[in-house]
């Protein structure tokens, strides 16, 4: 079972570019800090570290196809409105446009969750790639590299232990709020930001420099809300997203290769949406239930969906709901999932779905029915035998 594992963990795609001519920052130790606490966390098993120490401009796309990462990490430099500076072939430095940028995330969207640009001023980038992409979080001005690294160390010591990515946001600049002003004299470490609230430029702290933007709502394609001067866009429902398109497609493949093999049955409802699936199963066998409203979702199972699949149990008279989550569940919602009255939904990861429900005697009977009648077991020598 281990392929499947690996294909249900939440891939994060490190990006860090320095080029020759530009600033020497510190990206191996920002590298090693993510490394380290992805090794101290009890929940490493959940994801992969991918890094790309010395990232070209020709790289790029080939690198983001080839791995396709749910999280997108690039540390080094921004210059603003002319975009990130990466490398080009000729190893020199060169900005990537944030249109160039934002077109390329946008294609690759359906399966990118969360993008990092810890670098200096790309809050512009990060404005436009939100508009795309759930997550982002940018910088509004320069920040300092002790910075960058103690917000990078504070964000993945709270996503490896189960936090949202706006609670590892708020962690990562906690831990620069608490570790950088161990002087009273701050002020050195100010910024001026221009305000538009304000209409004029405040000081900032390091800290506060960091960014963390939302798309509102998630997962939401504003394309397909069908546009009229003479409807209410409240009562629009967006339109329903085929299979092909739905960023749970790879999650609704697994489980059903998983839900057939254990000779599960499917009734004919069946709703693909961008960010989640629902089936009704038949599970043969069971003592007390048999029919199970099934919401698989991409990425982390939140309280709306808690909140959802609640309702449809009710509304389909099933015996029970099955919340499974491509990442994982959200800590709100196995508080809700302990005061609910019915206790009918159980909240899984795809893998301790299977730890639970799985049942594979049968299996085993067969394949090893299948050795033996096959001879396997006595024609073909172990690898890790020798001969003499």
């Amino acid at each position: 079972m281990a392929f499947i594992a690996d294909a249900m963990k939440t891939k994060i795609l490190v990006l860090a570019s320095n080029p020759s001519g530009t600033e020497q920052l510190k990206l191996n130790p920002e590298i090693r800090s993510i490394r380290d606490s992805y090794e101290r966390s009890q929940k490493r098993d959940k994801f992969i570290i991918v890094p790309e120490p010395a990232v070209r401009i020709s790289d790029l796309q080939r690198i983001i196809l080839s791995e396709k990462p749910q999280i997108v990490h690039f540390c080094g430099h921004g210059s603003g409105h002319q975009g990130l500076i990466l490398e080009n072939d000729q190893g020199e430095s060169q900005a990537v446009s944030t249109e160039a940028l934002t077109d390329l995330l946008k294609i690759l969207k359906n399966r990118i969750e969360c993008v990092i640009l810890n670098a200096c001023h790309s809050h512009v980038q990060g404005k436009q790639i939100n508009q795309h992409i759930n997550y982002l979080i940018a910088t509004k001005k320069e920040i300092r590299d002790d910075a960058a690294l103690l917000f990078t160390k504070g964000f993945y010591d709270a996503l490896f232990n189960d936090m949202t990515y706006k609670e590892a946001y708020e962690l990562g600049c906690n831990r620069i709020h608490l570790e950088l002003y161990k002087s009273n004299n701050s002020g050195r470490k100010l910024v001026p930001v221009y305000s538009e609230e304000k209409s004029d430029y405040i000081d900032l702290e390091q800290h506060e420099i960091l960014l963390f933007l939302e798309k509102n709502p998630p997962n939401l394609i504003e394309n397909d809300i069908p546009r009229s001067k003479d409807t209410d866009r409240k009562n629009i429902e967006v339109s329903q997203s085929p299979q092909e398109s739905s960023k749970a497609k790879d999650l609704g493949e697994q489980m059903r290769g998983w839900f057939e093999a254990l000779n599960y049955s499917f009734e004919e409802y069946e709703i693909w949406k961008e960010n989640y699936f629902e089936w009704i199963i038949n599970v043969p066998g069971r003592r007390r239930y048999d029919r199970i409203l099934v919401r698989g979702v991409a990425g982390e199972a939140n309280i709306k969906d808690f909140q959802e699949l609640s309702d449809l149990v009710t509304e389909h008279r099933t015996d029970e709901g099955w919340l499974v989550a491509f990442r994982r569940v959200s800590n709100a919602v196995h508080r809700e999932q302990q005061k609910s009255e019915t206790n009918k939904i159980y909240c899984y990861t795809f893998d301790e779905l299977l730890d639970d429900v799985a049942q594979f005697d049968g299996y085993i009977q067969w394949l090893t029915e299948e050795i033996q009648r096959r001879k396997i077991d006595i024609q073909y020598v172990p690898l890790a035998c020798t001969k003499d």
